[in-house]
């Protein structure tokens, strides 16, 4: 029976041996498990602090582009408005870009700008008034600005009055 005992003893002592290594794995392949979740823990927070500084750096660029076209614009406009009151109001720039215009057209014809034919509604007569280009200018510049024109005729008198003074 001692016998017994002493083989009994034996086995549990070899399953005790094997008991205790699985239980020793068990711990490792716990701590494993966890370091790997703190590994995984910690890349999902990288990933989600760099998306968020990529969104706030598109942010802000957005806002910066935002922000230098409406400067670019805001100065346009301040430009264009101190422009048109330089030439003494919207009538005098429109005119100032209409005759730009016409100048311009004048540069990309092919035609002469002087005629080799005069032609009048005078006959015979050294007046300019009957000539048909000037006509149609009056024309075109009457119809396109006549309060300017008629502000034109209104200080002419006056500008004339005082230069003719004492």
């Amino acid at each position: 029976m001692q016998e017994r005992t002493l083989n009994e003893a034996k086995a549990t002592a070899a399953a005790q041996i094997a008991l205790t290594q699985s239980l020793i794995q068990v711990k490792v392949n716990e701590n494993e498990g966890a370091a790997a979740l703190a590994r995984a823990q910690k890349d999902a927070e990288t990933v989600k602090v760099t998306a968020a500084a990529v969104g706030e750096k598109s942010r802000l660029e957005g806002q910066g582009e935002a922000d230098r076209t409406l400067a670019i614009g805001t100065a346009n406009a301040q430009a264009t408005k101190l422009s048109v009151d330089a030439y003494g109001g919207p009538e005098y720039r429109l005119a100032e870009q209409n005759f730009a215009r016409f100048a311009d057209a004048l540069t990309k014809i092919n035609q002469p700008l002087v005629p080799q034919f005069l032609m009048s509604g005078a006959q015979g007569q050294e007046n300019n008034g009957g000539l048909i280009p000037t006509a149609m200018l009056s024309s075109m510049f009457g119809r396109m600005m006549p309060d300017a024109l008629e502000k034109l005729k209104e200080e002419a008198p006056r500008t004339s009055a005082r230069s003719n003074g004492p």
